[in-house]
């Protein structure tokens, strides 16, 4: 049986390929990441639930693991917010007086 640590380090990996495939834009890549990572975050959910004491040693490595998945996903929230807001309509901005003295959309 794979320890959780190694879980969670999988997971960390594909959520840093996931941070590199959103800032490259390629859609494709993912969303086939995006399904590998819910099915290893359900099946460390499972082990979790079945197995869940965990040794000393397990629980620090299992801690440390943890840590970066954290950090992993925290640039991927980053990096796909700022995808979005590349492609967020802009609200048309407010109506400003022109050179001639009309009121002109900007």
């Amino acid at each position: 049986m794979v320890p959780i640590s190694q879980l969670i380090d999988q997971l960390t990996s594909i959520t840093e390929a996931n941070v590199a495939a959103a800032v490259a834009l390629d859609v494709d890549q993912v969303s086939a990441l995006a399904q590998r990572r819910a099915d290893l975050l359900f099946e460390i959910k499972i082990r979790l639930q079945t197995d869940p004491e965990l040794d000393e040693e397990d629980r620090l490595v299992t801690r440390a693991a943890t840590e970066r998945l954290s950090r992993a996903e925290h640039r991927l929230d980053n990096a796909v917010g700022t995808v979005l807001r590349i492609f967020e309509p802009r609200p048309p901005g407010p109506s400003v007086y022109g050179r001639t003295g009309q009121l002109t959309p900007r």
